[in-house]
């Protein structure tokens, strides 16, 4: 775990609450990736309290992860604002006067994959899924 951001530290952050987050998992495609992925979706609940509001981001970007937990919140659009349109260039009905946002509430962290065992490991020897440099190319990314 690298760049740790206390949520206190956190420019205009909000107070986290007691709600489950929703899980957004982003970019996790290669075999590897999935397994990942499968791992933080089981260390999160399988269903969030919608009323809360909140997002836990999980994004991978050249195998680090980087992870961040946000709150959405609705309000009005303001005058100034363009109105949200849709692929045919109309305007969306039912979404005239609403505009989202993001409030960062806290941690803010990236990781680095160092391995994944085998199975539950009883014995003495040690079996890797995947263990970080069983590839030496710089260039090929797993996750």
């Amino acid at each position: 775990i690298s760049n740790w951001v206390e949520g206190k530290n956190l420019p205009g952050h909000g107070r986290p609450t007691d709600h489950h987050p929703e899980l957004i998992l982003n970019n996790f495609r290669t075999p590897l990736g999935v397994l990942t992925a499968h791992l933080f979706r089981s260390a999160f609940p399988p269903r969030p309290d919608f009323q809360g509001r909140q997002v836990v981001t999980l994004h991978n970007q050249r195998d680090y992860i980087f992870l961040r937990r946000h709150r959405y919140v609705f309000r009005e659009k303001r005058e100034r604002e363009k109105s949200v349109v849709g692929p045919d260039g109309q305007a969306v009905k039912g979404a005239e006067g609403i505009r989202a946002g993001l409030q960062e509430l806290g941690p803010r962290f990236t990781m680095k994959l160092r391995r994944i065992d085998k199975g539950i490991q009883r014995a003495s020897g040690q079996e890797w899924e995947w263990k970080g440099g069983m590839d030496k190319q710089r260039t090929k990314f797993q996750l």
